[in-house]
């Protein structure tokens, strides 16, 4: 009787093709996969730690998806070369690995698409980063083209004398008003602005609109300014957001109740879990809600989505995209209120 050789050369194959060595080079890119697939899960928690590791959570779900979509995508090219059925299992681990940042891109960076309806209210919030005199003409007449509602305009520059002449020029009857570096052009009249959180380059604003019961606009709006220096904590800047709004509205209950809506710069991502700290019980409108690419910095990529709009879940507004003001360092939001 023959013996058969322990070196036969046609052991470990299945019709002529090996596959031992596809399997074993396909598990590497899934391993690594699924390690980038943990790391976007736990990097939230690192925002808390401060110094350098805050910085983990700026990196955008659609980063990670990248990351993540390359290796899976390496992982499934060996996986097709080979031709046994356990190759299936790999390549179900390496589509596995996309489902967390796949769903963090779409439901955190990408609406749906933009629509605009004939009777909505418009609030229209901008960090322009003190634009210089060479742009502000045209980024006036572009805000006056939108013709919103209400326009919250921070760090301004030179944009309220540009838009108070034009008003002089053309006069419509909206309401202009600077505080520091807060400007607010409203078709309702504005019964105050108070500052209400001022603790170095932590500043809040609250906003109060002449509006009538019932009424689509919101009746107050606070925004905010946070610090964009990269050696601040974060986390810690949030929490004395928090405390600040807290200590000005008595409580933070009582905050929550009276604020209508909460928009600003705030210098983080929306994965950094001390947003949901700023009033208990806000919610950031653009998983809800928002239209479009939400990515606001830098102004002519959009890659970080930085400007947040805040609102309680019973006061969530009909929509908010991003729009291009054409200047300064910042994407502007357009948040339409409707009726149901």
């Amino acid at each position: 009787m023959a013996l058969k050789n322990r070196r036969d050369p046609d052991r470990g194959k299945e019709g002529g093709t090996s596959v031992t060595p596809t399997r074993s080079l396909a598990v590497w890119p899934i391993l690594v996969a699924w390690l980038l697939a943990v790391a976007w899960l736990l990097s939230p928690s690192a925002s808390t730690a401060g110094g350098r590791w805050q910085y983990v959570v700026w990196i955008p779900d659609w980063v990670w998806l990248a990351l993540v979509g390359f290796c899976s995508v390496l992982a499934l090219t060996i996986v097709t070369m080979g031709r046994r059925p356990r190759s299936r299992g790999l390549a179900l681990a390496a589509g596995l690995a996309l489902i967390g940042p796949l769903w963090g891109t779409l439901h955190r960076d990408v609406g749906l698409p933009s629509r605009a309806s004939l009777g909505d209210a418009t609030v229209l919030f901008l960090n322009s980063q003190d634009p210089g005199s060479r742009v502000v003409d045209a980024m006036v007449d572009q805000l006056v083209a939108m013709d919103a509602d209400v326009a919250v305009i921070v760090n301004p520059g030179w944009i309220p004398i540009t838009w108070r002449a034009v008003e002089s020029a053309h006069p419509t009857g909206r309401f202009l008003r600077r505080v520091g570096r807060f400007f607010v052009v409203s078709r309702t009249a504005i019964r105050s602005m108070r500052r209400i959180v001022a603790k170095g380059e932590i500043q809040a604003m609250e906003i109060t609109l002449e509006t009538e019961d019932g009424a689509l606009l919101p009746r107050t709006i606070v925004v905010v300014d946070l610090p964009s220096d990269l050696a601040v904590n974060r986390s810690e800047s949030l929490r004395n957001l928090a405390a600040g709004i807290s200590t000005a509205f008595g409580s933070a209950e009582e905050a929550r109740s009276r604020i209508d809506l909460l928009v600003g710069d705030l210098n983080t991502t929306p994965r950094t879990p001390e947003l949901g700290l700023i009033i208990p019980g806000f919610n950031d409108v653009f998983t809800k809600v928002g239209r479009g690419w939400g990515g606001t910095w830098p102004r002519d990529r959009g890659w970080l989505r930085i400007d947040f709009a805040l609102a309680p879940q019973d006061r969530v507004p009909a929509s908010v995209e991003t729009f291009d003001p054409g200047g300064g360092g910042h994407r502007g939001l357009v948040i339409r209120y409707r009726r149901p």
